[in-house]
């Protein structure tokens, strides 16, 4: 064994957990967004800022298919992960919901709107992932890598494919695509969806990345030889967007006379922006997997977004006080200048920080 082959129990668990934590703050920053008043930080923000900060759906549905993956390629018995997938998914379909909803309605609901009504119109990203935990995991934890990418890639292309299509515009109908499918224009029937289709789709390519992490984990060299193969994809997914989002264009503007197209390409993170964040995670994952293979001390941040990595879900959820309810109650949510954003993330940053740690020990001791 050489000496890089060494800690590979440790830093295997670090790459994951560190992207996940970096993910979390990339959250953070997009839902201190939307407390932003008129001024030219929320111009930026909104404008090339979110184009970052639209990372956090894509990556953490990759993450969490990562895993998934991971564990099916270094583990022969999968019967006791695949029954915390379970657990998990039925708490974020049941606590976690309904803690989100409380803890955004005042900052969110439009005026009026009843707690019951709100609680039950909204569909987070945390219920959908709980489906593909609970009914998915099981179904996929056995596929080969390459099958997972393969079907992971037609979801997503199907899903856009029926986004281009004509459906009955019976309500049963439409609140049915808004769930499975979703929508890219207007027509949104439920207040916030996360669909199942294109999740499912992107949770299966992150299955695939998993799968081929974990088995270079059991080679010599192999994080390495990953590494290297991570640095050749990003630019080819960056180039991929570039690609999709300019025919989008072109048929937007009547050069390519395609309304399938139009539609199809919507330059959105499960459309044709999907390469560029799939680029993005790679970039940030690979990043990881390089610092824990080749640096065995993790500085204070690296530490910090480790635990926040390890609790993600504790972290999802109180992230939203500090960011969303407490601007809320101190009535200054949608009014925030500049100075008063970065001083709002100077200050939350470092408590969730500490509030992952102490969640973290509790957990290890319960």
């Amino acid at each position: 064994m050489s000496a890089e082959a060494t800690p590979l129990v440790g830093s295997r668990v670090d790459a994951i957990d560190l992207t996940r934590g970096t993910l979390m703050v990339v959250i953070i920053f997009a839902h201190a967004n939307h407390g932003l008043g008129d001024s030219a930080v929320r111009d930026v923000l909104h404008g090339g800022g979110d184009l970052l900060f639209m990372l956090g759906t894509p990556g953490f549905t990759l993450v969490s298919g990562l895993l998934l993956g991971y564990f099916g390629a270094v583990r022969t018995e999968l019967g006791s992960i695949l029954r915390t997938y379970a657990r998990r998914g039925w708490l974020m379909l049941t606590t976690t919901h309904l803690l989100v909803a409380a803890a955004i309605f005042g900052p969110t609901a439009p005026p009026g709107e009843g707690f019951a009504h709100f609680l039950w119109s909204r569909w987070y990203i945390t219920d959908t992932l709980a489906v593909i935990f609970i009914a998915l995991a099981p179904l996929i934890v056995r596929l080969r890598g390459r099958s997972r990418l393969v079907l992971g890639l037609g979801a997503l292309v199907v899903t856009h494919l029926v986004e281009a299509t004509s459906l009955p515009e019976a309500p049963v109908w439409l609140v049915l695509r808004e769930v499975v499918i979703g929508v890219t224009d207007t027509r949104h029937i439920l207040a916030d969806t996360y669909p199942l289709l294109p999740m499912c789709g992107m949770f299966l390519v992150g299955g695939a990345l998993g799968q081929t992490y974990g088995e270079a984990t059991r080679r010599e060299n192999g994080p390495s030889e990953f590494f290297r193969r991570v640095v050749r994809w990003v630019p080819l997914c960056v180039l991929a967007s570039v690609v999709l989002v300019g025919v989008w264009k072109l048929a937007r503007l009547g050069v390519i006379e395609s309304e399938v197209l139009r539609l199809a390409l919507y330059p959105n993170s499960t459309g044709s922006l999907f390469p560029l964040y799939a680029g993005m995670f790679l970039a940030l994952f690979g990043y990881w997997v390089h610092r824990t293979q080749t640096t065995a001390k993790r500085s204070p941040v690296e530490a910090a977004l480790r635990v926040v990595g390890k609790t993600s879900l504790f972290v999802y959820v109180f992230q939203y006080l500090l960011v969303q309810t407490a601007p809320y109650a101190l009535g200054v949510w949608g009014q925030l200048t500049g100075l008063s954003w970065a001083l709002l993330l100077v200050v939350s940053l470092p408590v969730v920080f500490f509030a992952a740690d102490r969640w973290n020990a509790r957990v290890k001791h319960a």
